[in-house]
């Protein structure tokens, strides 16, 4: 059994009707070599006509599309006609489709998935679809799909089946988008990456060899290494990670000898082995050691020869055994558990109600020792003795949001719904970076906290989320040569020619007073 985590992917479809045209973002030398290789091309089976934008000149409007045509169909004949390069591509979108449920939509894709999955169990063992609901303003359906950690070459042939249809429940136009790039994170303390530095640096130059792969090594804040690993099929992600699992995972040592009390009183000498760092485990009573072989025997030697010099006389004298009253409630110790950094006694009900009290209120943090004039910070391996490992993930996620709300606008959380991220805000006149959401994948500007907007500002974006026409109307302003049709409300602009107009919903329109006709007989009779 693999202990690779879930397959997440991000799909996404349109919940609004094309207008037609396209705006295509690319370097400003670009314009004119993209405007003259594209134009007159077939998307679609429809020649389209290329322009330069005249409100950005790193932009190309293309004008001409078939309304079913998608984004990725769009730049894949783009990339073929020439070799500039496209930075983006987006379809210029107008009313909203009328939404099929979120449960339908979610039932759809279960539908579409199932034949790729395990028919010997029901297929909510497998896989979990979850679609969000939009905000009126989006101009795409979102849905999360996670596959059963194990099922890698499975979940790449569902989603490549998916990729490009529309689901029963929706409008042929609503044509599925998947995820071109998978992720996995991987963290270690900074002394193991001391240790296995050597055996890394041999596993990334192998991972240099394999086409679609990529991987990151950086230092946290908090001093420990994470390495990131991207690759366009969830069995190449899954491949890469088992090994470096495997190196940094580490070694268990533990001895029969070796009592609760006894590691408390080891983990409050001095260190007499340095190089190793111990992690204590006072609830299953394990002591981890991660460190080089000579670190992990040296350590051994000296955690025996400790436990073996304690008699029972020099427990009594602990100093946290002298407290008998519980510091939470005044009453005499029941079930006495005594915390490492400090010593002091505690009913063990008494603590964990501590620590429930904060996950409901979300206050008490930093959590500390209750004991008056104390304070010591209470440590993981406490909480992780207190805690069932549900109620110490909802300590976690209290205290990450304890964190946030406390910060005055300098953290925010990932926008996506149910997503535990969280990162840092820009600084107000500062230049705005996105966030790579390692959990949902999704990008945010860290300025105006929508979706990541480059090549434009938070403020421009913003007028364009609410009028996405804006910069089209704009650019009409005081031309007497471009107007609308009465009909459809398709924009025209006439360089030459007569008076007669056939737009393309068909209608035949006099360009001096716009009245419409339905043949062109009947306007030159007009």
């Amino acid at each position: 059994m693999s202990s690779f985590p879930a397959v997440r992917a991000k799909v996404f479809w349109p919940r609004r009707h094309s207008k037609g045209f396209a705006i295509v973002k690319c370097e400003r030398n670009d314009v004119d070599f993209i405007v003259s290789d594209c134009t007159n091309i077939l998307i679609g089976g429809r020649l389209i006509y290329c322009e330069i934008d005249r409100k950005c000149m790193d932009s190309v409007v293309i004008r001409g599309i078939d309304r079913e045509t998608s984004e990725p169909e769009i730049l894949e004949i783009l990339r073929m006609a020439t070799d500039r390069k496209i930075l983006d591509l987006f379809l210029v979108r107008g009313a909203a489709v009328d939404d099929p449920p979120c449960g339908s939509c979610e039932a759809a894709l279960r539908k579409e998935l199932a034949p790729f999955m395990p028919s010997n169990s029901p297929l909510s063992n497998f896989c979990y679809v979850k679609v969000f609901p939009p905000e009126p303003k989006d101009n795409f359906m979102k849905a999360l799909i996670t596959f059963d950690g194990r099922l890698h070459l499975e979940a790449a042939k569902a989603l490549h089946h998916i990729e490009g249809k529309a689901l029963a429940v929706c409008l042929s136009l609503q044509k599925i988008q998947c995820q071109q790039l998978f992720h996995s994170s991987l963290s270690c303390p900074a002394p193991v990456y001391v240790v296995i530095k050597r055996q890394l640096d041999s596993l990334f130059n192998s991972f240099k060899h394999r086409s679609g792969v990529s991987y990151n090594l950086e230092r946290t804040e908090y001093g420990s290494y994470r390495v990131k690993i991207s690759a366009n099929a969830t069995k190449a992600v899954a491949e890469l990670r088992k090994p470096l699992e495997q190196l940094m995972k580490g070694k268990l040592v533990t001895h029969d000898s070796l009592t609760p009390t006894i590691l408390q009183l080891l983990f409050s000498q001095e260190g007499e082995v340095p190089e190793a760092e111990l992690t204590l485990d006072a609830k299953h009573h394990v002591i981890c050691v991660r460190g080089s072989k000579e670190v992990k025997q040296a350590a051994e030697k000296v955690i025996y020869e400790f436990a073996c010099s304690l008699n029972v006389s020099d427990l009594e004298e602990h100093p946290g055994s002298e407290a008998s009253t519980c510091p939470i409630c005044l009453c005499e110790v029941e079930d006495s558990y005594q915390l490492a950094a400090c010593g002091h006694e505690f009913c063990q009900s008494c603590l964990v109600e501590q620590l429930e009290s904060a996950i409901k209120s979300r206050d008490g943090f930093p959590l500390g020792c209750a004991r008056e004039m104390c304070g010591e910070h209470i440590l993981l391996m406490d909480l992780r003795s207190l805690l069932s490992c549900e109620k110490l993930e909802e300590l976690f996620r209290a205290s990450l949001g304890a964190f946030v709300a406390s910060s005055g606008g300098k953290y925010k959380f990932c926008p996506s719904p149910d997503c535990p991220s969280v990162y840092r805000v820009a600084e107000p006149g500062t230049t705005c970076w996105p966030f790579a959401c390692g959990a949902c994948y999704a990008e945010t500007c860290t300025g105006c906290h929508l979706e990541y907007h480059p090549f434009m500002s938070c403020e421009r974006y913003k007028e364009f989320k609410e009028d996405p026409d804006s910069s089209l109307k704009e650019w009409c302003q005081g031309k007497e040569h471009v107007k609308s049709c009465p009909v459809c409300g398709y924009m025209i602009e006439k360089v030459d020619g007569c008076n007669h107009i056939e737009c393309r919903c068909g209608k035949h329109i006099c360009w001096v007073c716009l009245e419409c006709f339905c043949n062109s007989d009947d306007w030159y009779v007009h």
